[in-house]
């Protein structure tokens, strides 16, 4: 990534066909739900993309001049649900963000940033990463036990407790903006990541979650 850090990412993410493509990305996998299937309908969606692009168009820092400040998008708070995820059953607390709009929003901001979080990323980096996961890692991983014998011996596995929760927000927000020029951009990411009051959530789906952000802050860190 270098050292050159990014403006101009907020204003082109408001365009309606972008706002709209969004809406239907952050359904994925649940159109079926009454919630989702209400807005989705073709009678009502520009009612709602509309809605978005006006909370958005006035969300920005208290200096920065908007309209309808009163219409900004601002978080929601979330309880925290007990699950036990996957075949390990390992008991961990997530955050359930609505789709109506958190979770639209939520899209439209890392599509507008995914270029910047992707690039100097770690090449095994895996959670969270589009078109990567342990399909990925377990290919290289073959390769080099069948090409490289020696010196694949070993295993390591490791997890660090409570790992998203301890994250620093400050920290990640200043690693953001070494990269991101955009003041209306690094506010919104600022309130996304204040949402929650300790840490980074891990959520059940929809949201600009945890693990992305750690990538993020790991690839700034390898440059």
């Amino acid at each position: 990534m270098g050292n050159k850090s990014v403006n101009n990412l907020y204003k082109p993410m408001l365009e309606h066909s972008n706002v709209e493509k969004k809406f239907h990305k952050a359904a994925k996998g649940k159109t079926e739900r009454p919630d989702v299937a209400v807005i989705l309908d073709p009678n009502n969606i520009q009612k709602h993309v509309e809605n978005v692009i006006e909370q958005l168009e006035n969300t920005a820092p208290e200096w920065y001049d908007v309209p309808h400040p009163e219409k900004a998008w601002k978080p929601s708070r979330h309880g925290k649900v007990c699950i036990n995820e996957g075949t390990s059953k390992k008991t961990r607390m997530i955050e359930k963000p609505r789709y109506n709009y958190e979770q639209v929003i939520h899209h439209i901001v890392v599509a507008a940033c995914y270029d910047i979080f992707m690039k100097g990323m770690y090449e095994f980096s895996c959670g969270s990463v589009p078109n990567r996961g342990a399909h990925y890692g377990k290919r290289y991983i073959e390769k080099w036990i069948q090409t490289d014998k020696k010196n694949c011996k070993y295993v390591l596995k490791m997890d660090i407790r409570h790992f998203f929760e301890s994250i620093d927000h400050d920290v990640l927000k200043g690693w953001l903006a070494k990269k991101i020029r955009d003041k209306r951009m690094l506010y919104i990411l600022e309130l996304i990541i204040d949402g929650s009051e300790v840490g980074l959530p891990l959520v059940l789906s929809g949201k600009l979650d945890a693990a992305f952000f750690v990538r993020l802050k790991q690839a700034l860190q390898s440059t």
